[in-house]
């Protein structure tokens, strides 16, 4: 069937299961490097939804477990869809057999307090059905400028690529030339046939620095650890992080080893809402994002232990991000800390 729309159109004088569930789940495809629309004259099914009164209703109300039942297909719960129904309809290509019994067998839904009158009338143009294939541009695929990286010199290649491998913050000193350029100016990257989002934050240097120190309040076979955030500026500054303030729940691992890691604790793990713990072990941290401030020319910290004593000798390395905001600028301070066992540093 592709192939057949590549070339040309597809055509058909029947629609089978398979044909419209892939067009209803397929917007776009690609061809080694090319990427094409696909579009066809297949029967579509529209749902329409309308509040009433549970009076005005004859027939069968489906309770919102039974919706939620009908509305899950492969592994997705579309509960939004009588949402997306009230706002002007919702057009299928593709009705799923529970989606279908569902529209045969209730006149209404119990949906998030209100009686909806649920409909749905079918469009078919008559065979036969065609699929088309339409060349696209990676501007019109992704809905905003896309800078193609193969386009560019081998050392801007290079560094976008570092870029795209890290899961988080990329942080760097010297950008080849025109690579800010082309990142400011296009929305997205295409990287060996991936898309990415494209942001640059600072250029400079940022009001806040993180600052490491051995706390001397060391017990046993516990190492301490005291964190500092120091803003240099004459103006205070907004903090965002992680739960507790201001550093959020941190982990180390062993130097070119992420695979096993440790985590430092603190006591604000056991006063913050946010985070559940167990001993001195984080179960679980809820993803919220909070904020605090640092005066001018102020600080703020939190200390840490490690349970050394059950580490092999070696350079452990803490990593973590905090974010920055001014009345001037915003972006974000990666930093990473590393310390040793079994040895001097």
């Amino acid at each position: 069937m592709v192939q057949a729309a590549l070339d040309g159109t597809y055509t058909t004088d029947a629609v089978p299961d398979w044909l419209a569930k892939f067009l209803a789940e397929t917007t776009y495809i690609r061809d080694g490097t090319d990427y094409y629309q696909l579009d066809s004259t297949l029967p579509t099914t529209t749902i329409t939804a309308t509040a009433t009164d549970r009076e005005a209703v004859s027939g069968k109300i489906a309770t919102y477990e039974t919706y939620e039942t009908a509305v899950t297909h492969d592994g997705l719960v579309r509960t939004g869809l009588l949402r997306s129904a009230r706002q002007g309809g919702v057009e299928l290509t593709y009705v799923w057999p529970s989606l279908q019994s569902l529209l045969e067998s209730y006149e209404a839904v119990e949906f998030q307090g209100t009686v909806l009158s649920v409909s749905s009338t079918t469009t078919d143009p008559g065979a036969p059905y065609s699929v088309t294939a339409t060349s696209v541009s990676l501007s019109d695929l992704a809905d905003g400028p896309v800078w193609r990286l193969s386009t560019a010199s081998q050392s801007v290649q290079t560094f976008v690529r570092e870029a795209a491998a890290e899961s988080g913050l990329y942080a760097f000193d010297n950008p080849p030339e025109d690579a800010l350029t082309h990142l400011r100016e296009h929305r997205y990257v295409f990287v060996d046939g991936e898309f990415y989002t494209t942001y640059v934050e600072q250029a400079g240097t940022p009001p806040i620095a993180v600052q490491a120190s051995p706390n001397p309040q060391t017990i046993d076979s516990q190492m301490g650890l005291q964190l500092t955030l120091q803003n240099s500026s004459s103006t205070a500054v907004q903090i965002s992080s992680g739960a507790p303030t201001p550093f959020g729940v941190l982990r180390f691992h062993k130097q070119g080893d992420e695979s096993r890691g440790g985590l430092l604790w603190s006591p604000a793990y056991e006063d913050s809402q946010y985070v559940q713990t167990e001993g001195r072990d984080v179960v679980s941290v809820n993803s919220i994002g909070l904020s605090s401030t640092i005066e001018a020319n102020g600080s703020t910290g939190r200390s840490f232990t490690i349970d050394s004593g059950s580490l092999s000798p070696g350079k452990y390395v803490i990593e973590g991000s905090v974010g920055y905001d001014t009345d001037e600028e915003n972006g974000t301070v990666p930093y990473t800390v590393e310390f040793t066992v079994g040895g001097r540093g």
